[in-house]
């Protein structure tokens, strides 16, 4: 009676590894995609948050005078514009890239 091996043979595991690594190259721009939304959604959530800084500040009476700001050692441009509407104002606000690319506008009525 002969005794049956168990395990796998060598090609056998070279063709599980093989299979495995294509498998991981096919998630790698998946991977890559994700990472670079998820930088981007970083990015517009600060400057959402500095344009809410911004309004506040305008809204309690103090003028906004920067107009370019620094977050993650990028620079970004803030055009800030004011339009009087009979007795209320709105503001304007425009952020862009450090190449000019217009990344988010914004506006509101200040009292």
């Amino acid at each position: 009676m002969k005794r049956r091996q168990k395990g796998l043979t060598l090609v056998e595991v070279v063709v599980a590894l093989a299979i495995l690594g294509i498998m991981v190259i096919s998630l790698i721009p998946g991977i890559s995609n994700f990472i670079k939304m998820r930088k981007r959604n970083r990015e517009f959530t600060y400057l959402r948050w500095k344009a809410q800084s911004i309004i506040e500040l305008e809204k309690s009476g103090t003028a906004f005078t920067d107009n370019n700001i620094i977050i993650y050692d990028k620079n970004y441009r803030i055009n800030r514009e004011i339009i009087s509407r009979g007795e209320s104002q709105e503001i304007y606000l425009i952020f862009y890239s450090e190449n000019g690319d217009e990344l988010l506008e914004l506006s509101t009525i200040l009292p």
